[in-house]
């Protein structure tokens, strides 16, 4: 699978899962447990077998007792709504705002901007996601249930939401850069409130 408008002239075909599995690790030095992943599928450059080899490598690093996680948010968000909302006819309004479907922890897209791999992870075997429809976080492993679950809906980012339980878990945050990875930090829930905000 090829991804991207110059596909053979950028891509390494030698980028494999082992590969990408042993660049996580040597970067991470003991990553195991539970990630925060914020990445975009061309940061990390192609691997062969696309996001999914991605995620794939990532739980393998991670190991059967770790937990990868990622922000989701919602793609169809009314708060999200289209630029030019206000100049649309009102009739358009109308229809927008009474038949948009509800959003559902199951069924509703990942937000685009946080990446395919998100919308992959989503989708995974086993993936939980919080109820929170502008915060909602997926996560996939051991403790996916109890990170995505009870996620307050008055602010999403704070105590009790996905991102204050990895930091109670000691949980890392993994930010790849083209090609390699860039940092694997283990952040207090105040930094980490800081960095999101």
């Amino acid at each position: 699978m090829w991804y991207g408008k110059t596909a053979y002239k950028k891509r390494n075909p030698s980028n494999n899962k082992k590969q990408t599995s042993g660049r996580f690790e040597k970067a991470g030095s003991g990553f195991r447990g539970y990630a925060d992943v914020h990445a975009s599928v061309k940061a990390i450059v192609w691997i062969v077998g696309g996001p999914d080899v991605v995620i794939q490598a990532l739980l393998e690093v991670l190991g059967r007792e770790g937990t990868l996680m990622m922000l989701a948010s919602w793609e169809d968000s009314p708060w999200g709504a289209p630029h030019k909302f206000a100049e649309w006819p009102e009739e358009w309004q109308r229809a927008y705002l009474e038949e948009f479907p509800p959003f559902d922890s199951v069924t509703s897209r990942a937000h685009r901007k946080w990446s395919i791999l998100t919308e992959y992870l989503r989708k995974w075997s086993g993936a939980c996601r919080s109820n929170n429809p502008e915060a909602s976080c997926v996560a996939v492993g051991a403790k996916a249930k109890w990170l995505t679950e009870n996620h307050p809906l008055q602010y999403g980012y704070g105590p009790g939401s996905p991102f204050a339980k990895l930091c109670e878990a000691n949980g890392k945050v993994l930010l790849p850069a083209r090609g390699v990875l860039a940092r694997l930090e283990k952040l207090n829930h105040t930094s980490l409130m800081r960095r999101i905000c």
